[in-house]
C-alpha cells in the first residue's frame, strides 16, 4: 500500500519540482543583474527530498545550476559580472550541499522503509501460520499470504513427503496447469533448488511451465521466483511464485529471511499430523485391546 501511495505522488512531485525551477528562472529574465533571485533555487532542491528516488536533488541541484548560469546570460544589466558571478556561484556550491544532504536522507528513508516492509512480511506470515493448522491449511495459508503480499500472479507450494515432494498447495494456477503434483531432489528447476539448498530467479518462464489464468484465458509470468524452506539444514518446503519484471529483488531477500521461519512452521505441522496418526493408531489399538479382553472375559 505505501509503494502505491509513492508511485501515485511521484509524478505530481515532479511537476511540482519544475514548476519551482522555473519560478526563478523567470524572474531571472525579469530583474537586474545583481538581484538575488537565484536563492530560489533552493526550495525546489529541499523539495525534493519528498521524491522517492535518491538522484532526485541532484538532478534538482545539476538544473538549477544550469538555470543559474543561463539567466546570468539572459539577465538585464544590473551590477558588475563579477559580483554576480561569485554570488552565485555560492548560491551553486550551496545548492549541490543541500542536493547531497537530500541524497543521504532520502536513502536513509528508503532503507527504514524495507526495513519495515520485510518485518511486516515476517509478522503477517507469523500470523498466517499462527495457530494448530492442519498441514494442507497451513501451506493454502503461507501461499495464500505470501503471494498477495508480494503481489504474485501465481503460485506453487511443494512439502517434503519422504524421498520427494508434494504438492499441497497452489494459488492462481488452473486446474489443467502442467504443474507436477510431485517433484524429488535434482528433477527440474524446484528439484535443482532442493538438491543445492539455495533460492533464485527465472527471467524467461519456459513455455510448458508455470502460469496463472482464470475462465477468460492464461497467460505465463514474466519472471519466477524459486525458494525453499528450511529447518536445521532440511529443506521442508519449496515455493515457485510467479511475478511481474522487477518485482523479484524484494521478494527473493524476504523469501530467504523467512525462509527458516516457514520450514519450522511446516516441520511443527508434519509433527503435529505424525502425533495425531500416532494417537488414533494408539486409540484404535486400545479398542481392540478391549474388545479381545471383553471376548477373553466372555470365553
Amino acid at each position: 500500500m505505501l509503494r502505491m501511495t509513492q508511485q501515485g505522488r511521484e509524478p505530481l512531485i515532479y511537476v511540482a519540482l519544475v514548476i519551482l525551477l522555473a519560478l526563478p528562472f523567470a524572474a531571472d529574465l525579469l530583474f537586474p543583474l545583481g538581484t538575488a533571485v537565484w536563492d530560489g533555487y533552493f526550495p525546489p532542491v529541499v523539495c525534493a527530498y519528498l521524491a522517492p528516488r535518491p538522484l532526485a536533488p541532484l538532478i534538482v541541484a545539476a538544473m538549477a545550476t544550469l538555470l543559474t548560469i543561463v539567466g546570468f546570460t539572459l539577465a538585464p544589466a544590473g551590477v558588475d559580472p563579477h559580483v554576480a558571478i561569485i554570488n552565485r556561484s555560492i548560491g551553486c556550491v550551496t545548492t549541490f550541499i543541500l542536493a547531497f544532504t537530500g541524497y543521504g536522507l532520502i536513502r536513509s528513508r528508503l532503507a527504514v522503509q524495507h526495513q519495515d516492509w520485510l518485518q511486516a512480511g515476517q509478522v503477517g506470515l507469523a500470523h498466517a501460520l499462527g495457530g494448530e493448522q492442519p498441514l494442507d491449511e497451513l501451506g493454502n495459508s503461507a501461499l495464500k499470504f505470501l503471494s498477495g503480499y508480494l503481489g504474485a500472479q501465481a503460485g506453487v507450494l511443494f512439502i517434503r513427503n519422504g524421498d520427494g515432494f508434494r504438492r499441497y498447495a497452489s494459488f492462481g494456477v488452473p486446474a489443467k496447469a502442467p504443474v507436477p503434483a510431485c517433484v524429488v531432489p535434482g528433477d527440474g528447476l524446484l528439484g535443482q533448488a532442493i538438491a543445492d539448498h539455495r533460492s533464485f530467479v527465472v527471467d524467461s518462464v519456459p513455455d510448458d511451465y508455470l502460469y496463472y489464468g482464470s475462465a477468460l484465458g492464461q497467460a505465463k509470468p514474466k519472471t519466477m521466483l524459486i525458494a525453499t524452506a528450511e529447518a536445521d539444514g532440511v529443506v521442508n518446503a519449496v515455493i515457485e511464485l510467479g511475478l511481474q519484471h522487477g518485482e523479484h529483488r524484494n521478494a527473493l531477500e524476504l523469501l530467504t529471511r523467512v525462509g527458516g521461519q516457514l520450514g519450522v512452521a511446516i516441520r511443527s505441522g508434519k509433527y503435529r499430523a505424525r502425533l495425531r496418526e500416532l494417537l488414533e493408531e494408539t486409540q484404535q489399538q486400545a479398542e481392540e485391546l478391549q474388545a479381545q479382553s471383553e471376548e477373553l472375559r466372555a470365553n
